[in-house]
């Protein structure tokens, strides 16, 4: 996401602009037994990039949000550089050895080819809802985009990347 974002001009200023990332765990199921929060990880490029080593800090804040959760199952997409890649794999096998988390396990699942559809493709929707409620649509700085994730209907919690 870039911001500033300001969809009714043109041009703004002749400047560049930053780079906005957010890793959205979003809670499954209507009937789970644990009613959990949706949680963002939110971060800028000035913070940090999109890097395999950057993607698993945001599971470290997210398994630290919710460290008192016996199992955990995330459910990710196909892609290797984000959600397949040693470094990933290295830290939550050292989360689930830390002290820092109560998890005795950390559960991968992938959907299949063509089955792409997540719970969070729906928390995002709801983030965009909210983005379109702002004065024309505009989100000038980074702290803007963190109200509209902390004001979706989506009920979600946010956290930053540091």
């Amino acid at each position: 996401m870039m911001i500033p974002r300001m969809p009714g001009c043109k041009t703004a200023a002749f400047t560049s602009r930053v780079v906005a990332f957010n890793e959205t765990f979003a809670g499954m199921g209507k009937h789970s037994k644990v009613k959990r929060k949706h949680l963002a990880v939110a971060w800028h490029e000035a913070t940090a990039g999109r890097k395999a080593q950057e993607i698993a800090s945001a599971y470290v804040k997210a398994l630290k949000y919710d460290r008192s959760s016996k199992h955990t199952i995330y459910w990710l997409d196909n892609c290797a550089a984000q959600n397949k890649n040693w470094c990933l794999f290295t830290l939550l096998a050292c989360m689930v050895n830390s002290q820092d988390i109560k998890a005795d396990d950390i559960v991968l699942r992938y959907f299949g080819t063509g089955h792409t559809f997540m719970f969070a493709d729906s928390v995002h929707n709801g983030i965009e809802d909210q983005m379109r409620k702002q004065p024309g649509d505009n989100i000038y700085y980074f702290s803007d985009l963190c109200d509209v994730f902390r004001q979706s209907n989506s009920g979600v919690t946010l956290r930053y990347w540091q």
